[in-house]
């Protein structure tokens, strides 16, 4: 798949799903909701420079862009998280969790990977790790707490299965990276359209939850089985 055909099919999908965040009404103004809209929004105008950048080649990479706009998405999902889970324990160690990654980011991006010559694959690795736990939690308490509860209403749901689909395949993806790039650029384009999948798998799901959150299901969790 070419640059260009990629970069048009990751705006179509990012932009159906922040049309369908504004489009979902009042129905559901959720806190985790409006954090959901502000992540996308944030990733659009971040990939939108990222790719004018790239395509205008008028400032040397774009690569510290990237630098900047991980920490963002990383305080944003552990806000995100943070409303959806109810657990005092996870509460009080975000506390502390958003200013040790912001400061350990800063301090890779300074050293180890330079925000002018390197991508951040170490900040953003732990971003994975942290949303794939946040998300493992969530997704526990939800069947420890309303085993009968038809989750798929809920527009978290549909959003954290995108955010973990994303987290995981990107993990997995860099792990393979440097292998597959031993065996030259024909073998690396698979790691490149993976990447391309799962962040239009992600703003596909972002998109059906922010749908879903038009319906008046309680989101906390209130209605069952039984009540249908």
């Amino acid at each position: 798949m070419s640059r260009e055909l990629d970069a048009f099919l990751h705006f179509l999908f990012l932009t159906a799903s922040i049309l369908c965040w504004i489009g979902r009404g009042r129905h559901n103004n959720s806190r985790y909701i409006t954090l959901s809209g502000l992540f996308l929004i944030i990733t659009f105008v971040f990939d939108g420079v990222a790719a004018a950048i790239m395509l205008s080649k008028s400032v040397e990479g774009n690569l510290f862009l990237y630098h900047i706009l991980t920490p963002i998405q990383f305080v944003i999902i552990v806000m995100i998280y943070n409303d959806a889970i109810k657990n005092r324990a996870y509460k009080k160690i975000t506390r502390w969790l958003i200013p040790v990654f912001l400061f350990g980011s800063a301090l890779l991006s300074f050293t180890i990977q330079p925000f002018t010559k390197e991508y951040n694959s170490y900040s953003i690795l732990i971003k994975h790790l942290i949303t794939i736990l946040s998300i493992l939690i969530y997704f526990y308490e939800i069947i420890s707490t309303t085993p009968y509860y038809r989750i798929y209403l809920q527009p978290i749901f549909w959003i954290s299965v995108g955010f973990l689909f994303h987290s995981v395949l990107n993990i997995l993806l860099e792990g393979f990276s440097n292998y597959l790039q031993t065996y030259g650029d024909s073998k690396y384009e698979i790691i490149f359209l993976l990447q391309s999948i799962s962040n239009y798998c992600l703003f596909i799901l972002m998109g059906v939850g922010f749908i879903v959150s038009r319906s008046k299901t309680d989101i906390n969790g209130s209605e069952s089985i039984a009540r249908q």
